[in-house]
C-alpha cells in the first residue's frame, strides 16, 4: 500500500540513470587498468630485415623462422617480441627433436 509504483517515462529515466552510472564505473575501472599497463608498455617498432619478414597490420610481424620450426605459425603479436642485441655467447647448440604429426615429441 505504501509503495510508489514507477510508471512509463519514470521507469525509463531510472533505467537510463542506472546505465549511465554503470558506464561511468566501467570507464573509471578501464582508465585505472590502462594506467597500470602503460607503466610497463614500451612503444616498440621493428623493421623488415633481420628476422622480421613482413609487418602484418600495426601490431603483428611475420618472422623468418629456422626450418626446424617450419610447422610453427610464423606471425607474432608485438607483445611477444623483444629487441635483441647480438651476442656470440648466446649461440646454443640445440638437440635434434623429431616432432610427430600432432606436434608432440618423445623425451
Amino acid at each position: 500500500m505504501g509503495e510508489r509504483k514507477l510508471l512509463g517515462p519514470e521507469i525509463v529515466q531510472a533505467t537510463v540513470d542506472k546505465v549511465n552510472i554503470i558506464w561511468a564505473k566501467v570507464k573509471a575501472a578501464q582508465d585505472k587498468q590502462k594506467s597500470y599497463v602503460n607503466v610497463h608498455r614500451k612503444d616498440l617498432e621493428f623493421e623488415v630485415g633481420d628476422q622480421i619478414v613482413e609487418m602484418i597490420g600495426s601490431v603483428a610481424y611475420m618472422l623468418n623462422l629456422p626450418k626446424e620450426l617450419s610447422r610453427v605459425h610464423d606471425v607474432f603479436h608485438i607483445s611477444m617480441l623483444h629487441k635483441y642485441i647480438l651476442d656470440s655467447s648466446h649461440v646454443l647448440e640445440t638437440p635434434h627433436i623429431k616432432l610427430k604429426d600432432d606436434l608432440s615429441c618423445e623425451e
